[in-house]
């Protein structure tokens, strides 16, 4: 079920834009990884030339989080292919059972727990149109509004494949 959940999410949305590449920094669509504190996938849709929604899959805490983001681009540094970026969005995610990053704070739970958040994004993107794909890094503060409840401060490299 997490397979095809992944690539409905994911994929699908890949080949419905495959055919719209956009020229000098900006592209129509990308779809990568997240390496960071918390790993995942991650797909960007370009809206217009300084505003993308994205979203992010990731694994954490013996479960998983989906991520909508809405970003602002901005070019950096007068180079059309470096972005900077920042933005705003909230998550969705299902924690396992057992001892995880609750349990630093004292925190243990036998079961699944839903959790329901804030999100805030800050980053570099750089495009390479040549191979095509993007190279970005990012700083991605979110609160747990329900349960656990917490803050954490998230960060990550991600790689896409721009199309």
């Amino acid at each position: 079920m997490l397979k095809k959940l992944v690539f409905i999410c994911l994929f699908v949305p890949a080949f419905v834009f495959a055919q719209s590449k956009g020229e000098g920094g900006n592209y129509k669509a990308g779809i990568g990884f997240r390496a960071g504190y918390n790993p995942g996938l991650t797909f960007k849709y370009m809206m217009s030339s300084d505003a993308a929604l994205e979203g992010i899959m990731q694994w954490r805490y013996r479960g998983f989080s989906v991520t909508g983001l809405y970003e602002i681009h901005k070019t950096a540094f007068g180079e059309p292919q470096l972005k900077w970026f920042y933005g705003i969005g909230g998550h969705v995610g299902f924690y396992g059972r057992g001892e995880g990053y609750g349990s630093r704070r004292g925190y243990a739970y036998d079961d699944s727990r839903p959790s329901i958040g804030i999100d805030g994004i800050l980053g570099l993107e750089y495009v390479i149109q040549e191979i095509p794909f993007t190279v970005g890094l990012d700083f991605k503060p979110y609160i747990d509004i329900f349960y656990p409840g917490w803050g954490v401060f998230d960060g990550a490299l991600s790689v896409r494949y721009i199309f």
